[in-house]
């Protein structure tokens, strides 16, 4: 068993050293009001670190006054990090800045999470 974990710590390490850019993902998270001792939803930063983006498919909006091309991504992060429904994710990479938003579940393995996003702007 100690070869595998091995294997699978090392294995990360490479998907790791793939990762150039950084991201912030900013969601919603449960706290209690000490005033009114109710639950409240306020914003915060679920991760900050290191990612790597892919693009997975380019689509062209094209209207009288802007030309626009949006894409769908992929967004690679480390284990253990959060990600909720409904989140917002910052990515620079090479030095371009765009604004996410998740879109679907996280595919979660030993080596890496992969998070669907839609681009929704530049940030």
């Amino acid at each position: 068993m100690g070869g595998l974990t091995a294997a699978r710590a090392a294995a990360r390490m490479a998907v790791e050293k793939l990762f150039e850019g950084s991201c912030v993902i900013t969601g919603y998270q449960g706290i209690k009001n000490q005033v009114t001792k109710e639950m409240e939803t306020v914003p915060a930063t679920l991760y900050s670190g290191a990612c790597r983006v892919s693009k997975a498919t380019a689509r062209a909006n094209q209207t009288e006054s802007t030309d626009d091309i949006d894409y769908d991504a992929v967004i690679f992060l480390s284990p253990g990090a959060i990600i909720t429904a409904g989140c917002k994710i910052t990515v620079t990479q090479y030095g371009v800045t765009a604004a996410f938003e998740q879109a679907g579940e996280p595919s979660v393995y030993a080596t890496h999470i992969e998070v669907k996003a839609r681009r929704v702007t530049r940030a």
